[in-house]
């Protein structure tokens, strides 16, 4: 079976102790990956939304004044609010997204047939 390599990134924010072992599945032809803790830190660190944030960004996120700040302190003080959010997928979390997503899935297909795919722009 060939992939169509649409990824689903999904990053837990969920309170887990855990990881699991098996990191991806297939579903509809789309590869899912399970990122752990350190994995979905490093990729919500580096993305184009947290690089933009703004530090009224982040003090409204964090109902903080950080007008006293600098913007690296800002951004440094959202980096490790990040990394205290992320946590590692437990196999019971992991188990019922596959069911939601799957669902989801079974759920587009059944409203969705016979319309033609919306073109890439």
């Amino acid at each position: 079976m060939k992939f169509k390599y649409t990824t689903l990134l999904l990053i837990s924010f969920l309170a887990a102790s855990c990881g699991v072992s098996e990191k991806e599945f297939v579903l509809k032809e789309n590869r899912i990956f399970f990122l752990d803790a350190k994995e979905g830190y490093e990729y919500l660190r580096n993305s184009d939304f947290v690089q933009n944030l703004t530090n009224i960004d982040i003090s409204l996120r964090l109902e903080e004044d950080f007008s006293d700040k600098s913007s690296a302190e800002v951004k440094e003080i959202y980096s490790n609010y990040l990394k205290e959010q992320i946590n590692d997928w437990n196999s019971g979390e992991k188990s019922y997204l596959i069911d939601r997503l799957t669902y989801a899935y079974e759920q587009m297909e059944h409203f969705t047939r016979g319309l033609s795919p919306i073109p890439s722009i």
